[in-house]
């Protein structure tokens, strides 16, 4: 689990995430990923909406085929409904048994 939360944070951190205050300010990815995991702040991390931000992006999906966009005006074969896609993945994260794998396959599938 440690390993995993330690490359989630990463990504977000390569991605121009701002460690928040709160998390001690590690000298280190290294420190930070046992820091987190030892304070049990890992769902206050993966469920705030400036990581979520960070890992999945701004773009837009679409809620009925999944077709990522740039805008949610562009037109997706009939369908009209759009989400900001780090919401949704967000939605998806707290719902899901595990956020944490949530999170990590997100990551390994955009690498």
């Amino acid at each position: 689990m440690k390993r995993k939360v330690k490359k989630i944070i990463e990504y977000a951190v390569e991605r121009e995430y701002i460690l928040p205050k709160w998390m001690y300010n590690p000298k280190s990815i290294e420190h930070l990923g046992s820091a987190i995991i030892r304070l049990k702040y890992v769902e206050r991390l993966l469920f705030s909406h400036d990581f979520a931000k960070a890992v999945f992006g701004e773009k837009y999906v679409c809620i009925n085929c999944g077709k990522i966009r740039s805008t949610p005006s562009n037109y997706c074969g009939g369908h009209e409904l759009f989400e900001v896609i780090w919401q949704h993945h967000l939605q998806q994260a707290v719902i899901s048994k595990d956020p944490i794998e949530y999170y990590y396959k997100h990551i390994n599938t955009e690498s």
